[in-house]
């Protein structure tokens, strides 16, 4: 039975929580694990023959909701547009003195389904009860394999290759603030559309889109985090050394509708699930993952005439920050 009463003490949870909570939820596996996460064990180890390991980490600090999801998501999605397979994740939980054991399980429970659904293994980390934290914080490095001629990274966009955007604009953001904040939304979107902004958080998975992508034509890849579209696209330029000439974005209608009534910049707005693609096949790679049910389309192209990076013939300015820090400074 999980306790719904507050945490009395601060440090690591005991032997029995961390069965109950935390390596009860352990499902998915990997052949490449040959020491994984265990009561008493420090570290995990891992056979990757003679691939290459890509890493990547990221904390969660700017959501309360979902921080599972998005924990095992964001990290395994930055591995991916390397052109890796994720592997395996390292889960740090940081646990306020007021949450319940009832807390934590339901951040494990999306931990889990996140995992499932990417196929990566859960190896290790650690969960502590703090009063350093005023609300749940979970951080996660993933661990991914690739091939050392496989390797795909940001700077390897040429002139005339083409920028294609997986999804639109603004997704992680519209649904952080639909899940965090619905009670600022209610005179601006219905009932239904509310459901709409938060169901965009079943779409923050980039992995199944950077694994088609890489086998049709991908040259490079880049997970749109903080800053938006735009700044994701303007640190691919500056990487290649290139020019770059953005037409259309699409946005989402109710991330639109939301941006508008808080003036926000939908296109500068933090937007995981979303996934930039840089090629110099655009229509093989946009069709294999249109088969595969993912939207997809071109947005733009490398040219190497110019250093600027421009929206429909307008200069973009570098990255600045996000929009969603933006939001949560004034509400």
């Amino acid at each position: 039975m999980l306790q719904e009463v507050a945490f009395v003490r601060l440090g690591k949870l005991s032997p029995e929580e961390l069965k109950l909570t935390v390596f009860s939820k352990l499902t998915a596996q990997r052949p490449e694990v040959v020491l994984a996460a265990a009561l008493g064990e420090d570290s995990a180890a891992l056979d990757l023959a003679c691939d290459l390991c890509v890493v990547s980490t990221d904390p969660i600090t700017g959501a309360s909701a979902e921080i599972g999801r998005l924990g095992v998501f964001i990290a395994c999605n930055d591995v991916a547009t390397n052109g890796a397979e994720p592997v395996g994740v390292l889960l740090t939980i940081f646990v306020p003195p007021e949450a319940t054991l009832e807390d934590v399980a339901s951040v494990m429970d999306q931990v889990r389904d996140a995992a499932d659904e990417v196929g990566v293994q859960v190896i290790g980390g650690h969960t502590e009860v703090t009063a350093a934290v005023n609300q749940m914080i979970v951080s996660c490095t993933a661990l991914g394999r690739v091939a050392a001629d496989k390797l795909l990274y940001s700077g390897r966009a040429k002139a005339d290759d083409a920028l294609i955007l997986v999804r639109t604009a603004g997704l992680e953001g519209t649904a952080i603030m639909a899940w965090d904040h619905a009670d600022l939304l209610q005179d601006i979107l219905t009932d239904e559309e509310l459901s709409q902004a938060r169901s965009l958080s079943g779409f923050l998975n980039i992995v199944p889109a950077a694994r088609v992508a890489r086998t049709h034509g991908a040259v490079s890849m880049h997970d749109v985090t903080e800053g938006g579209v735009l700044g994701a696209a303007y640190e691919m330029a500056d990487a290649a050394g290139l020019g770059l000439e953005l037409g259309a974005i699409p946005v989402h209608a109710v991330t639109l509708k939301i941006c508008r009534a808080f003036s926000l910049d939908p296109l500068r707005l933090i937007s995981s699930g979303a996934l930039l693609i840089a090629t110099p096949t655009p229509e093989q790679v946009v069709q294999a993952l249109l088969a595969e049910g993912i939207p997809a389309q071109k947005i733009g192209r490398f040219v190497n005439h110019t250093n600027q990076v421009t929206l429909q013939g307008e200069e973009v300015s570098p990255p600045r920050g996000d929009e969603l820090w933006e939001f949560k400074s004034r509400y």
